[in-house]
């Protein structure tokens, strides 16, 4: 029984037995050489991952939150500085599961991924990650694959495909001057807060890179990147801003497509440069575009902004166009600023048809050496304007348009044309509610404002084309059929006292400028009404002479007898019907010219004594002559003898009759025609 209970005193620890001490001992040394088993540099055994000596190092700074930089550790060597990419999988995987990763995150920097492609589809990962300065030397797959924080392939080099397909990151994604020599994919990205790539580098002319349908919360900064191959922007989205300034697109082929990408608010493209053609069409930036000093370079491909959007303004100055240029059926919400862009390329036309813009066009400073078409825009206000060398003419301006075409376009206020060469200025259906300012211009070939409306025609110092012969016929190259104005000036300071001072040489210049248009009888009656307007009533009736002056010669061959039998005594007698006291004047000298040649003694029926008095016998004379004159029988011209008389008596006593069937209508017209 005594062997069932303890000794009096209790156990001591040398009764515990040495057997089972050294049994704990080897149970801890066991549990401690297996617990390491991630830290040894062991070969693989039964399909289990024993690490190399970088990577457990890596492990140990990942552990303490710090650093791996394997340059800095390991030296220069290439074969010291590796990482296997399976490594790198059962990291960001979480298969070492006694790893607790820190705040801090995992930081490798300058690492070699080898042995194979890095496939890190569908891990997710919840600490920062950062692959800085790090070569793949395989393909890199990220696609579907979820980073809770920030993931950053700053520095790194891509030999071989690098796909991001479908990858979310929390934080920001960041590429600062990666280099990618195959595919580089982001499409569909989900980029929580910023995606960075400044100074990046897509170094494959055949593999693209491919943001498309990418989202970027906040700013999406790719400046002085550089793209080789092809490039896909399309349906990109970017919550505030885009930045792509003095980035390089430098395929000259495939084009550079930014379809449909919406920004919620800036757009920068400053100082970019494109080498090939450039797709903007239906882009929409919630306020401004930037382009300021922006380079296309291409001579042959269309940089495409077809139905572009913006909240506010767009932003082209000092860019350079080298090759065709559309802005059709864009849409800005304030300024289109384009001051001393410069369109090259005569061959190729720049069109802005249909172009909306809410407040002003600026193209000032200009250089333009091509079509410019602004044809049915709708502009709060425009400037076109050059810039003319010291002591050069305007044919030596900065702006030397073969067609500018603004046929169809509004202009809510002002219009300033400046400093410009134009060979064709179409101007049909066009309408400028405010002040159109045309100064320093040579208009070479046609200039045509048929149907157009303004309220104030300013002319300052241009030249018109001259009329050209045509079949022998002179044909006249300024068109202005059906056109509207309420003031014009030409040569003439616009002093704000409208019509105070127009004097003689300002009548001049506009009835000339009347003149050397191909003839339309609105033009005339719209200067006869302005004329009116400033109380110039004899430059108004000169004006409305002339136009039907000008109907019988345009209408009437030379030949016919109705044109100058017109012209004569409804022209030039009665200024057809605004000179009616001519008319009197002529027919009162007629029938004076008749009391001095019909004697009233040779009345048959010797009803007139010529015994009489001296006054009856005028009144007498004058009523013989005014009965003979006019169209109604007052009973003494029936009775007077012509026969016997001297030739040019009898002559005229028939003339004067047929004279009188002529001028007393011509009279009644007139009279009737300032009554109405």
């Amino acid at each position: 029984m005594s062997a069932f209970f303890p000794p009096p005193g209790g156990i001591s620890l040398p009764q515990i037995g040495l057997g089972k001490v050294t049994s704990i001992t080897l149970l801890v040394i066991l549990l401690l050489a297996v617990q390491p088993q991630s830290f040894s540099a062991a070969a693989i055994k039964g399909g289990d991952l024993q690490l190399t000596e970088q990577e457990a190092w890596v492990l140990r700074q990942a552990k303490t939150g710090q650093p791996a930089d394997l340059a800095r550790q390991y030296g220069a060597d290439d074969q010291k500085r590796q990482l296997r990419a399976l490594f790198l999988k059962k990291l960001f995987s979480g298969n070492f599961k006694d790893l607790k990763v820190p705040n801090q995150g995992v930081h490798i920097a300058r690492a070699l991924i080898t042995d194979g492609p890095l496939d890190l589809h569908y891990v997710e990962v919840e600490y920062p990650v950062t692959l800085s300065g790090c070569l793949f030397a395989d393909d890199a797959t990220f696609a579907e694959s979820t980073w809770k924080k920030d993931l950053s392939v700053a520095g790194s080099r891509f030999l071989r495909n690098a796909h991001f397909t479908g990858i979310k990151v929390g934080g920001t994604a960041t590429c600062d001057r990666a280099i990618f020599e195959g595919d580089c994919v982001w499409a569909e990205a989900d980029i929580g807060e910023k995606f960075q790539a400044e100074g990046a580098e897509f170094k494959s002319k055949s593999h693209k890179a491919d943001f498309h349908t990418m989202k970027v919360g906040t700013e999406a900064s790719l400046p002085s990147a550089k793209f080789h191959g092809p490039v896909d922007f399309e349906l990109v989205r970017v919550g505030i801003r885009l930045n792509l300034s003095k980035a390089e697109f430098f395929h000259k082929e495939a084009e550079a497509k930014f379809l449909a990408m919406m920004v919620e608010k800036y757009a920068v493209f400053n100082e970019a440069r494109f080498h090939g053609p450039v797709n903007f069409i239906i882009v929409q930036v919630g306020l401004q575009f930037w382009a300021n000093r922006a380079q296309f370079l291409n001579e042959d491909k269309t940089v495409d902004f077809r139905g572009i959007k913006t909240g506010n303004s767009i932003y082209f100055e000092e860019a350079l166009f080298q090759g065709p240029v559309r802005f059709e059926f864009s849409e800005i919400g304030a300024n289109f600023r384009a001051s001393g862009a410069k369109f090259l390329n005569a061959c190729q036309a720049k069109c802005f048809s249909q172009l909306k813009v809410g407040q002003t066009v600026f193209l000032d400073k200009v250089t333009v050496c091509c079509d410019l078409d602004l044809s049915y825009g709708d502009f709060h206000d425009l400037e076109i304007s050059g810039i003319v060398k010291a002591n050069q003419t305007v044919q030596e301006s900065t702006v030397n348009l073969p067609k500018l075409n603004l046929v169809g376009t509004q202009v809510q206020r002002d219009l300033k044309i400046s400093q410009a060469s134009i060979g064709e200025l179409l101007a049909r259906n066009m309408q400028v509610k405010g002040p159109a300012h045309f100064r320093n211009i040579a208009i070479t070939r046609l200039a045509d404002f048929r149907r157009s409306s303004f309220q104030t025609l300013d002319f300052q110092e241009v030249s018109w084309p001259e009329p050209q012969l045509v079949d022998g016929k002179k044909v006249r190259k300024v068109w202005l059929n059906d056109l509207t104005y309420t003031s014009i000036n030409i040569d003439k300071p616009d002093d704000g006292d409208r019509g105070s001072d127009y004097g003689d040489e300002d009548f001049k210049a506009v009835k000339k400028l009347v003149e050397d248009s191909p003839f339309n009888t609105q033009a005339y009656v719209q200067l006869e009404s302005f004329f009116k307007s400033l109380g110039k009533e004899a430059w108004a009736n000169e004006v409305f002479i002339r136009m039907h002056d000008r109907e019988l010669e345009e209408n009437l061959h030379w030949a016919n007898p109705r044109r100058w039998l017109e012209w004569l005594f409804w022209g030039k007698l009665a200024g057809y019907g605004k000179k009616p006291f001519r008319v009197f004047f002529v027919s009162l000298g007629l029938i004076i010219l008749g009391a001095c040649t019909f004697d009233p003694k040779y009345l048959l029926a010797n009803r007139f004594s010529t015994r009489e008095k001296t006054f009856e016998s005028i009144m007498m004379r004058l009523f013989l002559s005014l009965d003979r004159f006019l169209p109604i029988e007052l009973g003494l011209a029936k009775n007077w003898d012509s026969n016997g008389r001297r030739f040019l008596i009898w002559f005229y006593f028939y003339l004067q009759q047929i004279l009188g069937w002529i001028l007393i209508p011509i009279a009644l017209a007139s009279i009737y025609s300032q009554l109405k």
